[in-house]
């Protein structure tokens, strides 16, 4: 419910040169009929950003490595590669960049009566909202061309990103 609360604190946040939609997945690994299925079209995407179990206080930054410098708008645990279980591995697939905040910190809460509101998570979800506005106002000046460039500087020739 944490990422509930963090997308309604932006609901009145207004980007500048792209548009802003919200998805919710009901399934887990980013399911495909978000990837281009006649639902929901991918041409025009710029950047697909997934929230999944925020909870405790820090994040996961899961992303192809053109975003890792937007790691700094987040309180990390650690940065990392997608990998085939990434819940943002279709829009990879469709050569979208992509990153997902979540925190692995949750399992042993994950389904359990200890999944409980804490009195830190007002401040917490509010750092999260700071954060991701940091990170989109960043990603509206930043052109496709532009993240292709930092992708190659890690040695990838192209998007097409093979996971492991």
């Amino acid at each position: 419910l944490l990422s509930l609360d963090v997308i309604n604190n932006l609901k009145t946040f207004k980007t500048n040169k792209k548009g802003l939609k919200f998805v919710f997945f009901s399934s887990e690994e980013g399911p495909k009929c978000c990837t281009g299925s006649s639902q929901y079209p991918a041409k025009g995407v710029s950047v697909a950003i997934i929230l999944d179990a925020l909870y405790p206080n820090r994040v996961v930054f899961s992303a192809t490595p053109d975003l890792w410098d937007l790691a700094v708008n987040f309180r990390l645990k650690r940065i990392e590669m997608p990998t085939q279980y990434s819940d943002n591995v279709n829009f990879i697939k469709q050569e979208i960049p992509s990153v997902v905040l979540y925190n692995d910190d949750l399992i042993p809460y994950y389904h359990s009566d200890k999944d409980l509101p804490t009195p830190e998570d007002i401040s917490y979800v509010n750092e999260l909202t700071l954060g991701l506005i940091n990170m989109i106002k960043s990603l509206d000046i930043t052109k496709r061309d532009d993240l292709d460039k930092k992708l190659k500087v890690f040695g990838f020739s192209e998007r097409k990103i093979t996971l492991v």
